[in-house]
């Protein structure tokens, strides 16, 4: 955890795909889940499943508690407070998307926005840049950065 309760994960090598979703739409698809869960074990009388839904029930109030008052820059409360990546060559600041990061061992970082947004600041300072969905950014291991109007090849549907 970092100063403002924000999240960072720091990426020395390797891939990272990370999916976030802001907390409204969280709250309307388990919502929607719930209904169906609900429907289904009455069709087929399930405590099982009944007990599940009751569970995603008071998973969902807490959430709605823990919100209640809380004020943050970010659209991912009560989710996240905020996710950053730190790779080497820059900072990956998350809002509410899906992306992949990928650290080469040359030193180079590659951010594939697949959903959403990302601001990207070279980790050595410098202005940020915002990367919209279905573009890539690549840093050399210099700080030098490149939007691209691709995502290239999807390399982050071979993570598990």
């Amino acid at each position: 955890a970092a100063a403002g309760g924000a999240r960072t994960f720091h990426l020395l090598r390797g891939r990272l795909l990370l999916a976030l979703e802001h907390a409204d739409a969280f709250r309307r698809r388990v919502s929607e889940d719930i209904r169906r869960w609900r429907e289904d074990a009455d069709l087929v009388r399930d405590a099982g499943v009944r007990r599940a839904a009751a569970a995603w029930e008071a998973f969902l109030g807490r959430l709605e508690r823990a919100s209640k008052g809380y004020r943050s820059p970010s659209l991912l409360w009560p989710v996240l407070p905020g996710v950053e990546i730190r790779p080497p060559t820059v900072v990956v600041a998350v809002r509410g998307t899906r992306v992949a990061v990928r650290q080469a061992a040359s030193g180079a970082t590659e951010v594939a926005v697949l959903d959403g947004r990302v601001e990207v600041t070279p980790a050595g300072g410098g202005a940020p840049v915002i990367v919209e969905a279905g573009r890539r950014l690549v840093a050399d291991a210099a700080g030098g950065l490149r939007v691209e109007a691709s995502l290239g090849s999807p390399w982050w549907r071979e993570l598990p």
